[in-house]
């Protein structure tokens, strides 16, 4: 059955709301019964994964009889929960269904899997799963991809692509922000502006914010950076990109250690798995294993 223009009207904003990363504004419109049922479920759910509202999600699909595009929502939710030395099960579990394979109307389960292979830092697996996924979303995850793995010749590609199919599109404006922030320089100005575009045009969110938090970091403009991150925070004090950005700016203006390190603990707490602090861990562990060596050696 075609949707009709309320429901195209609804589905529309429920997505951009979710894109910009305004969840709990696309929870509040899941709950119209306009939208499309299953998608706007969908979403719904998706966005409770952003808030790190993970039970909710568990408890709420029921694995016994959720279709491959839920029950792969739900293993995203069982990764993201942790803990993480279950990581390899749930990792197995999204192999598996991605090998049993999947419907047409189920081009969301590659793109799951392929954000969970991406957080892992497995380019080669999220690559594979979209690979001939035509949607658009599939496509700014593989832009995301690209630009990880340095490899914004194929990123340029890629968005030449997107614009191609709908550069109006707020995906296609995220992505191309991400590009040009990548390659820096004039660009960077360039990526401000779209940031600043999509608030206007929908309303400022966390995400939106740190992007051009982002913008003023690489031109060395940290007071600017640190007041965007200021009202990030007031939007959501949990947002694990606003308190490592906020906690690197904070570093730069020469602020108190224990002032910095209130921001890090921060982010221990509500996103643990976060790369830096799992780069940071690392490091710490070579340069113990290193300080024992001296000491057998000496």
């Amino acid at each position: 059955m075609a949707q009709s223009a309320t429901e195209d009207m609804l589905m529309f904003e429920l997505k951009n709301a979710f894109y910009i990363g305004n969840y709990q504004q696309c929870i509040k419109l899941s709950s119209d019964k306009k939208g499309v049922v299953g998608e706007r479920e969908l979403f719904m759910y998706r966005a409770y994964c952003a808030q790190g509202k993970y039970k909710t999600v568990l408890e709420e699909i029921d694995p016994s009889t959720a279709t491959p595009t839920f029950l792969t929502l739900r293993i995203v939710a069982q990764y993201l929960q942790g803990p993480h030395d279950k990581s390899l099960e749930t990792v197995t579990a999204l192999d598996r269904l991605l090998l049993e394979g999947y419907k047409e109307e189920d081009q969301i389960v590659p793109i799951l899997a392929a954000g969970v292979y991406m957080h892992q830092q497995n380019y080669s697996a999220a690559l594979t799963a979209l690979h001939n996924i035509t949607h658009l979303e599939a496509a700014a995850l593989r832009v995301q991809i690209y630009i990880s793995m340095a490899r914004l010749d194929l990123a340029k590609t890629e968005i030449k692509a997107m614009l191609d199919k709908d550069d109006d599109n707020t995906l296609t404006q995220l992505a191309q922000a991400w590009f040009n922030l990548s390659i820096g320089g004039e660009r960077v100005q360039d990526a401000y502006y779209a940031f600043q575009e999509l608030m206007d045009k929908f309303v400022p969110t966390a995400q939106l914010l740190n992007g051009q938090a982002c913008c003023h970091l690489l031109q060395n403009k940290w007071e600017e950076a640190e007041a965007l991150l200021q009202d990030s925070l007031e939007k959501d004090s949990n947002n694990p990109d606003t308190l490592f950005n906020i906690y690197v700016v904070s570093q730069q203006l020469k602020k108190p250690p224990d002032f910095c390190k209130r921001y890090l603990r921060q982010l221990e707490d509500v996103c643990p798995s976060y790369q830096y602090l799992q780069d940071f861990k690392s490091k710490e562990a070579l340069f113990s294993e290193a300080e024992q060596l001296l000491k057998v050696t000496t």
